[in-house]
């Protein structure tokens, strides 16, 4: 994520069903998530 890479290439990368798996995989947390939606872009 640091690098910006998008959730389903990674997921096929890891070979993960979804992408709660992944998500999980990579320790991030249901908080920083929402930081995400909370930014201006």
């Amino acid at each position: 994520m640091e690098r910006g890479t998008a959730i389903p290439l990674l997921m096929e990368a890891f070979g993960h069903a979804t992408q709660r798996q992944t998500l999980a995989y990579l320790g991030i947390q249901s908080d920083e998530i929402a930081q995400i939606y909370e930014l201006e872009l």
